[in-house]
């Protein structure tokens, strides 16, 4: 998860929110369908249920398929890298499946990003050919 909260205990409802949600825990990129030069990047947690301050948003996935790899050293240079591949080798090459939106989920683990083995992931939702 990413360090964004570090106090002993939340003040207010949006650090309630940040803690309750692991708000960190994802990096969420979507493209922005008004220009291609665009994209929309929501810092992300796990909603389980609960008021949604104002300023914060509920974004819900329609259900897909999702294609996960996972990724092992310090950032941002391992998820750079794997994400090239996805995009120049396993997406061009896969006579199975496409891209089935504009869009990607990027996973942070707990520790210290600069370390060789840290553990991150990123999902790209995909459909049938």
């Amino acid at each position: 998860m990413l360090p964004l909260y570090s106090k002993e205990k939340p003040e207010g409802e949006i650090e309630e929110t940040i803690c309750n949600c692991c708000i960190g825990e994802y990096g969420i990129c979507i493209d922005d369908l008004g220009s291609e030069e665009k994209f929309c990047y929501i810092i992300g947690g796990s909603y389980k249920d609960g008021n949604i301050p104002e300023g914060m948003i509920l974004y819900e996935f329609p259900e897909m398929l999702w294609a996960k790899f996972s990724c092992k050293g310090p950032l941002p240079e391992s998820l750079q890298t794997i994400n090239t591949k996805i995009f120049s080798e396993w997406l061009s090459c896969n006579i199975e499946y496409e891209i089935a939106m504009g869009a990607n989920i990027e996973w942070y683990s707990k520790g210290e990003m600069s370390d060789l083995g840290y553990e991150s992931k990123i999902w790209i939702p995909v459909k049938a050919k």
